[in-house]
C-alpha cells in the first residue's frame, strides 16, 4: 500500500497484486467485506461537495488510481510513482482471473442491460467462469423494497466472491458502503461505465491511446456530452498547482 497527501487529503492505494492478496486471504480464507473504491481527478472533486463520499474515501485502506490525472498528480506534488489501474481493467483482469480460479462473481447493473451482456460475453470466452449478471436497480436513487429483495436472494444462492457494481460515482460507492451486509465474504468494486465497455457497446480507447493517457479523449470523442464533465480537470489542474507552489 502507498499513502500520499493530495489535495489536503491522506490516500491509500493499493496495487493489482494487493487485490489478489486480499482475495486470498480476506475474502476467501477470512470471508471478510472489502469495497475497492477507483479514484480519478472527478470524484477527488466529488469529494470535497460530498461529505459523505469524502469520509468513505479518506478512511478506505484499498483505493485504486483510476485515471493519468491521479498519477500526475502523485508524481507532481508527492514524487510517488503510481501505476495507473482503471476501474474497467481491473474488472477484466480479475472476470479472467475467477475463471482460472474458479471464483464466482456477480454482475450488478443499473440502466439497460449491460450487466447481461458483460456476462455473455465472458461467458463465450471463458465458459468455466460462473457469473451472473442482472439489472438489479432501475434508480440507485430510489431503489425499491421488491429490487432489494431480489438482490438479497441472489447473492444468498449465488454467494459471490467479487460483485461488480455498476451505478455511477459516487452513488455506487455509498449504495456499497451502505448495503455491505449483503456482502459478506465478497470483494466488491464500482466500475461505472466498465460494463458497457466490457460488453462491446462502448468501444475502449486504442492501446496506444491508453498507454499515452488519452483515454479521456477517445471517451469525450465517443461522447460529446461529457465536455461538461471534462471541464472540472481545469478545477482540479488549478488545486494540485496551488498545492504544489503553497508547499514550496
Amino acid at each position: 500500500m502507498t499513502t500520499l497527501k493530495l489535495l489536503d487529503y491522506s490516500l491509500n492505494f493499493i496495487t493489482y497484486e494487493d487485490i489478489l492478496e486480499l482475495i486470498k486471504k480476506d475474502i476467501l480464507q477470512k470471508g471478510k467485506f472489502c469495497q475497492i473504491i477507483s479514484l480519478n481527478p472527478e470524484n477527488l472533486l466529488l469529494m470535497k461537495q460530498n461529505p459523505q463520499f469524502e469520509k468513505l474515501v479518506v478512511s478506505s485502506q484499498t483505493l485504486i488510481p483510476d485515471g493519468v490525472g491521479m498519477v500526475v498528480a502523485a508524481k507532481l506534488l508527492a514524487g510517488v510513482t503510481l501505476r495507473r489501474l482503471p476501474g474497467v481493467e481491473l474488472m477484466d483482469r480479475l472476470l479472467r482471473h475467477s475463471a482460472q480460479h474458479r471464483l464466482r462473481c456477480l454482475l450488478i447493473g443499473g440502466s439497460a442491460n449491460f450487466a447481461e451482456l458483460t456476462q455473455n460475453c465472458y461467458q463465450k470466452k471463458n465458459p468455466e467462469l460462473t457469473n451472473k449478471g442482472f439489472q438489479a436497480i432501475s434508480s440507485i436513487k430510489k431503489p425499491n423494497q421488491t429490487e432489494m429483495a431480489a438482490l438479497k436472494r441472489i447473492v444468498s444462492l449465488i454467494k459471490p466472491h467479487l460483485v461488480f457494481v455498476a451505478f455511477g460515482s459516487p452513488a455506487q460507492e455509498l449504495w456499497i458502503e451502505k448495503n455491505k451486509y449483503l456482502f459478506k465474504g465478497c470483494l466488491v468494486i464500482g466500475v461505472g461505465g466498465g460494463f458497457a465497455m466490457l460488453s462491446g457497446v462502448l468501444p475502449r480507447a486504442p492501446r496506444f491511446l491508453q498507454y499515452l493517457g488519452l483515454e479521456w479523449l477517445y471517451r469525450l470523442f465517443q461522447e460529446p456530452w461529457r465536455i461538461r464533465r471534462q471541464t472540472k480537470l481545469l478545477s482540479f489542474i488549478f488545486l494540485m498547482l496551488k498545492d504544489k507552489f503553497r508547499n514550496k
